[in-house]
């Protein structure tokens, strides 16, 4: 399977882009939607809508109909896993001939958020039942989407996935040729000046500064990893003070930015983390997913979202 790391497109069926599981002693309970806020009604529109949009791609995968994601891409769609980074030109093909077989896809827990005019972020839980190679796929996931409106229609623009800290099964074995295809760079400058605030947005979590995360995130802040689940900004900002994770060094490579309108971008990139958490070893390579919005003439994250690297 060439360039195979394309598949992340969606592609629930290849789950080995998605990331490791936890340790099996792992007794996080934080695997449910945190968000305790009431959702508005245009939220709630806005997340059914979308959610029925990615229901349809989820049995186009199921089916292995891979002509679906032509047109339910934007031609800039970037998608992360375990890989790395991969667009859109081969997904549909790939998706075609998945040596995957899923049996039923189900969704839940969906909730959608407006990031900028006509840029919206989906996450919601998946759970599957079906097998990749002879192996149980992990279940349940987490799965972000930000969509983009193309004149009356939403399109996918970015897509990852991650199991849940409850997950069960297990990873295939990685395809032949798996390897980080990452985007065009679509500012070098901004690139550099949003790397920055990543680092400082890291190191700060390093040190367990709360007040760090307090000033500088967007109010509808979300995250996914692979420990936490997703959590909200009130849920992370608590858990930035008081995580159990002892951090020897983090470096950052490959960053590449995508926009998605002129105050929103994302921030795709590898980062190198040595230390525990929980006592247990980090997963070393991270994949990891940084959005930004404008807010004035401050660019502030929105979104984050990792994926241990295989």
């Amino acid at each position: 399977m060439k360039k195979a790391s394309l598949v992340v497109a969606l592609a629930l069926t290849a789950l080995f882009f998605s990331a490791c599981p936890p340790p099996a002693d792992n007794t996080n309970t934080n695997s449910e939607n945190t968000n305790t806020n009431t959702a508005t009604e245009p939220a709630k529109e806005l997340a059914t809508t979308l959610a029925d949009l990615e229901k349809g791609a989820y049995d186009a995968v199921k089916s292995k109909n891979g002509q679906f994601f032509e047109g339910f891409l934007d031609d800039g769609f970037v998608g992360v896993g375990r890989f790395g980074r991969g667009g859109k030109a081969d997904i549909p093909k790939m998706i075609s001939g998945s040596p995957c077989n899923i049996k039923s896809i189900s969704t839940s827990d969906a909730e959608a958020v407006e990031l900028g005019d006509g840029v919206a972020l989906l996450t919601m839980k998946l759970t599957e039942d079906g097998e990749c190679q002879g192996k149980a796929v992990p279940s349940p996931q987490w799965a972000a989407t930000v969509y983009v409106k193309d004149g009356d229609s939403w399109k996918a623009a970015y897509h990852q996935s991650v199991p849940a800290p409850d997950a069960k099964g297990e990873f295939p074995e990685p395809p032949e040729g798996a390897k980080d295809s990452p985007p065009t760079d679509a500012d070098a400058e901004l690139t550099t000046a949003l790397s920055e605030k990543l680092k400082a947005g890291w190191e700060a979590w390093s040190k367990k500064d709360a007040k760090w995360f307090e000033d500088n995130t967007s109010a509808d802040y979300v995250s996914i990893t692979a420990t936490e689940g997703r959590s909200d900004r009130a849920t992370r900002i608590k858990f930035q003070g008081e995580h159990k994770c002892e951090i020897k060094s983090i470096s950052h490579d490959g960053q590449r930015t995508t926009k998605f309108g002129d105050n929103v971008v994302l921030v795709t990139y590898k980062s190198m983390v040595e230390g525990t958490c929980d006592g247990n070893a980090m997963p070393g390579a991270i994949w990891s997913s940084s959005i930004f919005v404008k807010e004035g003439d401050t660019w502030k994250p929105a979104f984050y979202m990792g994926t241990p690297g295989a």
